[in-house]
Order: C-alpha cells, then structure tokens, then sequence
C-alpha cells in the first residue's frame, strides 16, 4: 500500500517538473518570438527613416537641418555590428537587412559628404564625435559577452547607438537649421523598440548583460526625452 502511494507521488512530481520544463521554455520562445516582432517593427521604422532621410536630400537637392557627424556614427555602428556578414549567415533576411542598413548609411555620408557637400552645415554641427565614440569603444573593452574582435565590436556598436543621435540632437538645438521632425521620430522609434523588446529572458538569449541593457535602455529613454522638447 505505501509502496503505492510513494510509486504515485513519484509519477506526480516527475509529471509536475516535466510541465514546468514545458511551460519554462514555451515562455521562453513566446518572449523571443516577441523579440522578433518588435525587432521586425524596428527595422520597418529604421527603414522608413532612411527612405526619408534619403528622398529628402535627393529632393531637395540639400542636407539642411541633418547632421553629418550623426550619419558617420551611424556608419560605423552599422559596421561594427555587421562585420560577420561572410562569416554568419542566420537567414536571407537578415543578411539582406545588414547590406541594406550598410549600403544606405554610405549613401547617406556620400550624398552629405561628397554630391551636396556644399548645403551641409558644417557650422552648426559641431558635436565633438570623439567624446561619443572613445568611452564608447573603452566601455565595450571593459563589459562585454566575449573578449573577442567581432564581439567587442558588436558591444561598441550598441553602446554608439545609444549616442550616435546626440549630433543631430545638438545641431537641432541651434535656433537656425530646419528641424526634420519626422526624421529625428523615425531614427529614434527603431531603438525605442527595440529596447521595449528587450526583457530579461531575450537579454540572456542576445548575449546582452544587465549592464548592457540598463545603459542601453537609459540612454534612448534620454535621448527621446531631448527629442521631444526639441521638436516640439
């Protein structure tokens, strides 16, 4: 008789810890596949803001009211975290998403840099880049998943994007440039979701440290805040 209700006891624990395996990891996938969501909405954002950002200038014939030293940060951003394009292939649109977002952010520095240098306001964008990209890249030596090239690259790309838009923040708190708005919503949107993605579980699986998350987080809930009284 007790050797029964033991036999039982026992196939109740063993099923109880079997469902919450299964309910642990369907948790799990329905956060990352939320993660995907959000990750596809910031990207139709990203890539709304450079259709705009780049049929503006082809347009208008003009950069007026952009920032240069932004669009090179975001450059290098990009860069920097897609530098395993020929060594990791994840799925045909990633890969597309990467040449994308890499092509358009060259466009972008040729058109500002080199086509229509001559209406860039080089006077009024004088955000020092350096002050952004040194403790940038020192930070990503110091807390990052794997001291690896490609890795330490991937966590200064992420640590630059939370700063990459202060240039063009700065430059739009002058009272003369034109103030493109629309732009400065669409470029701030991406990051913005991507970081409401970001929760404990999906942080640990995109190799993100709490560190990493909370300063992230931080510095896009500030620049959105810096966004919204400038444009207003």
């Amino acid at each position: 008789m007790r050797q029964s209700i033991i036999k039982k006891l026992m196939k109740r624990t063993v099923l109880s810890l079997r469902a919450e395996k299964v309910a642990a990891k369907v948790v799990l996938v329905i956060k990352v596949r939320i993660h995907e969501y959000f990750r596809f909405t910031a990207d139709l954002a990203h890539l709304v803001a450079i259709a705009i950002l780049l049929l503006k200038i082809w347009k208008t014939r003009s950069c007026a009211g952009i920032s240069g030293r932004s669009q090179i940060l975001f450059l290098v951003v990009f860069v920097c975290r897609y530098l395993d394009i020929f060594t990791n292939f994840v799925s045909p649109y990633n890969t597309v998403m990467k040449v994308f977002f890499i092509g358009s952010s060259v466009a972008t520095v040729y058109f500002m840099w080199g086509k229509f240098k001559a209406t860039y306001d080089r006077n009024h964008d004088t955000c020092r880049m350096e002050f952004l990209v040194i403790p940038a890249f020192l930070l990503a030596l110091v807390v990052n998943h794997d001291f690896s090239v490609l890795e330490v690259l991937w966590t200064f790309s992420i640590y630059l994007e939370a700063v990459a838009i202060m240039p063009q923040l700065f430059m739009l708190s002058k009272p003369e440039p034109q103030k493109p708005s629309l732009l400065i919503t669409c470029l701030h949107l991406a990051p913005i979701v991507r970081c409401t993605s970001l929760t404990g579980s999906t942080a640990t699986t995109l190799n993100l440290s709490s560190i990493q998350l909370l300063w992230w987080r931080a510095s896009y809930k500030r620049c959105f805040l810096l966004t919204f009284f400038i444009c207003m």
